[in-house]
């Protein structure tokens, strides 16, 4: 049996380069629905959720946990403050945005992440450095340091369509505390868990 000699074509046809162009951009915008739609990762870069989230960590989201659901009280969101996320379209310029904001000096400072402590309707209450939710006092054991009230004084009730939000490093987070209630249309996502530098699934907060 002779052998066969096989020649690598070393030059692409038009028609090849185009094909593999269409197919490149195709994967990009696909990638670009999924980051949109369904999860997304995302790197802690600040310290107001210390003890539980610390400079660096790495975490999965959850971008369909809110589509048709309220969050829980202790869920570990994502949102955009002052900025609501609503509908595809609105949800894919995000996305495309924050792409581009890679390749740049800018970064979108509106990108926080703390955790729901009050829900709409939620009576709530902040004395003694402690929180207490429709009268019953918050079991908080992830909490750095004491709650102290800032701009919020008495018993401040959670409109519908917004949460109240807080990081877990009490003495030094930027929260509603200070700007006020997040509205539900403001939320990206949920964190899940963590993937680095260790695996840790995050549980919700009881009375």
């Amino acid at each position: 049996m002779k052998n066969r000699n096989i020649t690598l074509k070393t030059q692409l046809k038009f028609g090849e380069i185009i094909a593999i162009t269409v197919v490149f951009f195709a994967a990009m915008f696909l990638g670009l629905i999924m980051n949109s739609e369904t999860f997304s990762i995302a790197q802690v870069n600040n310290v107001s959720m210390q003890n539980t989230l610390v400079d660096g960590d790495k975490l999965f989201i959850s971008k369909v946990a809110y589509r048709k659901d309220i969050p829980d009280r202790g869920d570990i969101v994502i949102f955009l403050k002052q900025e609501t996320v609503n509908g595809f379209f609105e949800r894919l310029r995000i996305t495309s945005e924050d792409l581009f904001l890679r390749f740049s000096t800018d970064v979108r400072d509106n990108r926080l992440i703390k955790r729901v402590i009050g829900l709409p309707g939620d009576i709530i209450e902040i004395k003694n450095g402690e929180i207490y939710i429709n009268y019953l006092l918050l079991n908080e054991d992830y909490v750095k340091g004491k709650t102290r009230p800032f701009f919020t004084t008495g018993k401040i009730v959670v409109p519908e369509g917004t949460v109240f939000v807080m990081g877990d490093n009490r003495e030094n987070s930027e929260d509603s505390r200070r700007f006020g209630f997040v509205e539900l249309e403001s939320l990206e996502g949920r964190a899940i868990f963590r993937y680095w530098p260790d695996f840790t699934k995050f549980n919700h907060s009881y009375y």
